[in-house]
């Protein structure tokens, strides 16, 4: 099981939406591919659930995601086994650093066993010593930043990229400062870092031109929103030089080293011009009226 990416397993259940179906149930149908999903369905039927801690202005409410994956109950409906990672969300609007009790989260994670992997998201620049304190004892293996990337959201960014765990990291409010623009570009070559969602155009780029060092890891990917009404120009050069993949056998080859791309809803390019040591593959995510997303990866 540790040999097969659980991308790709979100991306087979991605494209059996038309059964119309929950997730849990989605997965039992996979049992119809192979052994391996069979087994893996069954596993995750007992234990998928996500618990979370959402923090608003310190006072700390909890939930779990139902099968449906839409809503939530409170956490005294779960059963201490469903509970197989924790999803820790940091809002708030109040002036200063909002006091959090530290030892109920914690007590949180004590209830989960072990330490289990977080995903953590920030909606706010602000945290007193002690919860920035917390968070970096935890196993801290994504990182969302939904907030201008200062204060805490900074400092927390960079002690966890020197701590060499993550494995998923988004930056995507706007433009990056050159210290945390260098620093995702080093994250990007760690052995564990898959994915990096931006939307600095100036990142992107430094990235894009890091790939085509030898020196660059390859299997990475970079999500790019592009705002309404932006046109940057590495988005001209790749739309002006792409190559629609449509060969089976030559996008299950690209799905295999690249299975993030392995989204059936959209078309899958090759960015021809780029360089005649990688090569990159792209989807694209046009959208006129709002946010558009190019998701990359390097091979």
């Amino acid at each position: 099981m540790d040999t097969v990416p659980v991308c790709f397993v979100q991306n087979v259940i991605r494209t059996m939406v038309w059964l119309n179906l929950p997730p849990i149930k989605q997965l039992k149908q996979l049992t119809k591919l192979t052994s391996y999903f069979g087994s893996y369905a069954s596993f995750y039927d007992e234990n998928a659930v996500i618990r979370m801690a959402f923090v608003k202005n310190g006072r700390i409410e909890h939930f779990i995601y139902d099968e449906e994956g839409e809503s939530y109950k409170p956490i005294e409906e779960v059963k201490r086994r469903y509970v197989t990672s924790m999803a820790f969300e940091f809002c708030g609007e109040e002036e200063g650093d909002p006091e959090v009790d530290t030892a109920a989260l914690a007590d949180v994670l004590r209830q989960v066993g072990g330490k289990p992997p977080l995903a953590l998201t920030l909606e706010t620049t602000r945290l007193s010593e002690n919860v920035l304190h917390f968070l970096l004892t935890c196993n801290t293996i994504e990182l969302w930043l939904d907030v201008t990337v200062e204060g805490a959201a900074s400092t927390l960014l960079s002690k966890l990229i020197a701590k060499g765990r993550l494995v998923f990291c988004g930056a995507s409010e706007g433009e990056l400062n050159e210290e945390t623009s260098q620093a995702l570009l080093d994250l990007l070559d760690q052995d564990q870092f898959q994915y990096l969602k931006i939307g600095c155009y100036r990142t992107a780029r430094r990235v894009l031109d890091h790939w085509k060092s030898a020196k660059a890891k390859v299997g990475r990917y970079i999500d790019v929103t592009v705002r309404p009404g932006d046109s940057p120009e590495f988005v001209k050069e790749l739309l002006s030089s792409r190559a629609e993949v449509t060969s089976r056998e030559e996008k299950l080859a690209i799905y295999s080293k690249l299975p993030y791309l392995s989204d059936v809803s959209a078309s899958l390019y090759e960015w021809k011009s780029f360089h005649n040591r990688r090569r990159v593959y792209f989807n694209y995510y046009p959208n006129l009226d709002s946010t558009s997303l190019i998701s990359f990866g390097a091979i």
